[in-house]
């Protein structure tokens, strides 16, 4: 029995198709994480004006939260900065954007954002504000965040 050529061209297609879904959802693409934990360091700064700060995040399914813990330092003088910043995740074009919906300020939170001549940025002061950021799996328990380009956050799947 002869075969056609062009219904093993098409199985062949289709098998490929099947195999590369497969591969990208395994090893590339799983977005469906449950939970997340990231550590980093967020560090801004200019000539009169600097931020550093250990950050912790956790991603649970739609929502998260990000402990800040560093220190503020406006012209010469630092304040301690301590809080928890709670949001709610939204995807965006394979992005995945964090809309802060709580700010918890620490007992031991020193930064008076009236006294400040440079504002914190929005994601650190702001409920309502957003954030942009992209995930990305390294392997089967890491993954890289980003944000405006630049790897942030080392994070560790629970699961």
């Amino acid at each position: 029995m002869k075969l056609n050529l062009k219904y093993i061209m098409i199985s062949v297609t289709v098998l490929l198709i099947v195999l590369a879904s497969f591969i990208y959802l395994h090893f590339i693409g799983e977005k469906s994480v449950t939970t997340l934990h990231c550590n980093g360091v967020q560090y801004t700064h200019n000539k009169n004006y600097s931020i550093k700060s250990n950050i912790d995040l956790t991603f649970d399914n739609s929502k998260g939260f990000m402990v800040l813990n560093g220190k503020v330092t406006e012209n010469g003088v630092s304040s301690h900065l301590a809080r928890k910043l709670l949001f709610n995740i939204s995807d965006i074009d394979n992005s995945l954007v964090l809309t802060f919906t709580g700010i918890e300020v620490s007992m031991a939170d020193e930064v008076d954002r009236n006294k400040l001549h440079i504002p914190l940025p929005a994601f650190m002061s702001t409920v309502g504000s957003n954030l942009l950021i992209s995930i990305y799996r390294i392997n089967k328990h890491n993954y890289i965040v980003e944000s405006n380009g630049i790897a942030s956050f080392l994070c560790v799947n629970d699961d």
